[in-house]
């Protein structure tokens, strides 16, 4: 079975702004790839991929200050059989895990950094919907 994944996002920033990706299918993957999985910038930015701890294809980019389109388009082959589940296992509640565990969190998890007063600039994101062959965002960046 041919899946297509890809995904368009639009960051506007008022200043240079670090981002860590995760954005890449994962390095276990042994499935065919059709077209190419990286990531592409307009305008072109220097992008820094590598794996994290658990296999995770990541990229470290720093968004320029004004509109940064990230995009990615291609197809997977795949048997199409579903990911094994455990139907029994449940959610703990962070309040719940032992302190230990909480390294492993996802920091968005935490405290979501956008938030944070400290920070020098900030960055709104808009993403586009499919179908739609040019708009102006609230932000002013231009899509197409």
């Amino acid at each position: 079975m041919l899946i297509r994944i890809g995904f368009e996002i639009i960051v506007e920033c008022t200043a240079p702004m670090p981002f860590l990706l995760a954005l890449l299918p994962h390095s276990s993957y042994g499935g065919r790839v059709i077209g190419s999985d990286r990531i592409r910038t307009e305008p072109e930015v220097p992008l820094e991929e590598y794996l994290d701890p658990f296999g995770n294809r990541r990229t470290r980019i720093v968004a320029p200050v004004g509109c940064l389109k990230l995009w990615s388009d291609c197809f997977v082959e795949d048997e199409g059989l579903p990911d094994p589940f455990n139907w029994n296992a449940r959610q703990h509640e962070i309040a719940e895990l032992p302190s230990e565990t909480l390294t492993y969190r996802p920091q968005a998890a935490i405290a979501n950094p956008m938030n944070w007063p400290s920070r020098p600039g900030r960055c709104s994101v808009k993403r586009r919907q499919a179908g739609r062959e040019s708009r102006q965002s609230a932000t002013g960046c231009t899509t197409t």
